[in-house]
């Protein structure tokens, strides 16, 4: 822009037609041929997180997936958070790696369950406190309670073992945890990028 000056209405466009313009994706677009600095605003809570984002590139799409492995949501809200306030997450590509991540950790605890029977759950922190509850979800609900576990609290962390030590097949387990897998993996991405619109963005770091 060298030294030229702009004149008219100096708000901010439409995202599609601020990609349009740039060839950026939309809160990446370069700080530079501007006539002041613009100012960068970012969620204090995830500023950090950025930086490690942004260190580990695409090893932390990885750390996500090994996260959604060990039955944590936190992180996965965070990325996606993250990729809503600065363009650095690609929300497919985070769905993809917490589901995998997600599925591989599920059929892990379902073959120890299968192998080692209830002895397994005991070495789970209150997994014993809550073997009854799933098994009795389990056998009133079925199906629905395999594409449902993820989302109910107190049995999360045991169910997979449950549907292993009930002697649930491996074909039948296998394919409800991939549909369920996928259906957590979206919803908790989706209330991740979603999150700064609906409490605001001084919000954020608070809800998570």
């Amino acid at each position: 822009m060298g030294g030229s000056r702009m004149t008219g209405d100096s708000s901010p466009g439409p995202a599609e037609q601020v990609r349009e313009a740039t060839g950026q994706v939309i809160g990446g677009v370069a700080p530079t041929g501007h006539p002041a600095p613009l100012p960068t605003v970012v969620d204090e809570a995830l500023a950090e997180f950025a930086e490690i984002w942004a260190q580990w590139g695409s090893l932390a799409y990885l750390g996500a997936a090994i996260w959604a492995f060990m039955e944590g949501e936190t992180f996965v809200l965070f990325a996606a958070a993250l990729g809503a306030a600065t363009g650095l997450v690609d929300p497919w590509i985070l769905i993809g790696s917490v589901w995998a991540g997600s599925y591989a950790g599920d059929q892990l605890w379902f073959f120890l369950g299968r192998r080692y029977g209830a002895s397994i759950v005991r070495r789970i922190p209150n997994g014993e406190a809550h073997i009854g509850k799933a098994s009795r979800l389990l056998a009133r609900y079925g199906d629905a309670f395999v594409l449902s576990f993820r989302f109910i609290y107190g049995v999360r962390n045991v169910a997979s073992a449950v549907c292993g030590i009930g002697g649930m097949s491996h074909v039948r387990f296998a394919l409800l945890n991939f549909i369920a897998a996928c259906v957590w993996a979206a919803s908790v991405v989706a209330i991740g990028w979603y999150v700064r619109t609906w409490v605001g963005e001084e919000n954020v770091h608070w809800l998570l």
